[in-house]
């Protein structure tokens, strides 16, 4: 669990980077959005077709494959595990877990057969 935790945490810092390192490379070394002729557009892709081809291997597949790792640390990280407790702490201490208390309490009752309290 700490390593996915870890690696979830490097696959955050990369998405932040990659999204920088994209709009950098678009607006000011590509310099796309002053270009408005569409031949002059085509030119741009033929001459610097390797800028294009690294910014969009690293901002869409590398980027979608990072996502994957951070989903699922943090499908790790919020999961309620079958014991009752989350992954965040103990239960009891933060009262995250009102529900799992009231229905434990209320098989509690029916074990006993009475209860002190209003169930």
């Amino acid at each position: 669990m700490k390593t996915l935790q870890k690696f979830g945490g490097f696959a955050a810092l990369y998405l932040a980077a990659a999204n920088l390192v994209g709009m950098v490379l678009f607006l000011v070394v590509l310099d796309y959005l002053s270009i408005t002729d569409p031949a002059q557009k085509v030119a741009l892709n033929v001459d610097k077709h390797t800028v294009i081809f690294a910014t969009n291997l690293l901002m869409y597949v590398f980027f979608g494959l990072f996502l994957i790792v951070l989903s699922l640390a943090l499908y790790d990280r919020l999961k309620v595990r079958r014991n009752g407790d989350h992954a965040g702490g103990n239960r009891h201490r933060d009262h995250l877990g009102w529900r799992a208390d009231r229905q434990r309490h209320g098989r509690k009752c029916r074990a006993r057969g009475y209860c002190s309290a209003l169930c």
